[in-house]
């Protein structure tokens, strides 16, 4: 159960990806059975829709499941498979004569042609019975929940962050010192395990920005080509290979800032469209931005008051 203003606030964020973003309402699945991460039953029609025939859908969609309920696999690993199939598709096969065929989940390419769903109170048994107060879906497949409280009444959850286990609790402002370090003390054992996993994680090698090293951008990686030359530093795209021309002097740090400053030219770039595409959508005018270097691995990008967002280079240079 929740409060009445918990309902209220609620009954406005349902209205808002109703009406103003179009997602189709699937209800209040408190009392709903079986409810799964991947409600089957949408992803088969979208898949459909594609043009894909039951047996395709049906690999399809065990290698999916598959992948994002793995037992035998840790967590970490059954999320980058799961974002892998996501982004990429899964090469599957009617018949072992057959050729393979790729079966996207998602549509990247036209967005409008994927079904946006929410769903409120989504009963989730396990191992303890889980109801977010808001999930997201994307043909089915859940991409994401709201949980709303009353930061006036307790303290948020704690979140432990990369790489080093920097530990953030949520707070109201009017919340006393002492409190807060009581509710720290009484997570010490989650926040331990936490930190432990974090640091039994492999972690990427520093960059070197040496010919053949991997390099990223927008999700897609690129076999690095540095090139001497006498000319100004830039860098290009040509087929698999991100080409660095750099001058013979410059140092690690000096080839890294050519490639940044590239990164930063290529969101300018594609920043502005996606602004004018949502802006109607949520009803926000956006007067600029700004771009601005990661300092945290979790500090992904920063959204400023006033419609000033600040994004950072990871946007544009992300990878699982």
């Amino acid at each position: 159960m929740i409060g009445q203003p918990e309902r209220m606030t609620q009954n406005r964020i349902v209205q808002l990806f109703r009406e103003q973003l179009h997602y189709d309402y699937l209800g209040n699945w408190e009392d709903r059975h079986h409810n799964q991460n991947i409600e089957e039953s949408i992803l088969r029609k979208f898949l459909a829709a594609q043009g894909h025939i039951d047996m395709i859908i049906n690999r399809a969609v065990t290698t999916f499941r598959t992948a994002a309920s793995n037992y035998d696999q840790d967590l970490y690993t059954n999320n980058k498979n799961t974002y892998r199939l996501l982004r990429y598709g899964a090469k599957v096969k009617a018949d072992a004569g057959d050729n393979y065929e790729t079966v996207h989940f998602i549509d990247w390419k036209n967005p409008e042609a994927n079904h946006f769903a929410i769903a409120e109170q989504v009963t989730v048994m396990g191992n303890r019975e889980k109801r977010p107060d808001i999930v997201l879906y994307i043909n089915g497949i859940a991409i994401g929940v709201i949980e709303l409280k009353r930061s006036t009444v307790s303290i948020g959850d704690g979140s432990v962050y990369p790489p080093v286990g920097r530990v953030r609790i949520a707070a109201p402002l009017r919340m006393d010192l002492e409190t807060i370090r009581m509710y720290a003390i009484s997570k010490l054992s989650w926040i331990k395990k936490q930190q432990a996993k974090l640091r039994g994680q492999k972690r990427e090698a520093p960059r070197e920005y040496l010919s053949r090293e991997s390099h990223y951008f927008l999700g897609k990686r690129y076999l690095l080509k540095v090139v001497e030359t006498e000319d100004k530093p830039s860098v290009s795209i040509k087929h698999q290979t991100l080409l660095l021309p750099v001058r013979p002097a410059m140092d690690t740090k000096q080839k890294e800032m050519v490639l940044h400053e590239w990164y930063r030219d290529q969101l300018k770039t594609l920043v502005p469209k996606y602004i004018a595409k949502w802006e109607g959508k949520i009803g926000v005018q956006v007067a600029e931005f700004g771009i601005k270097h990661q300092k945290n691995e979790d500090q992904m990008g920063d959204l400023q008051p006033f419609s000033r967002p600040y994004l950072d280079k990871p946007y544009v240079d992300w990878r699982y």
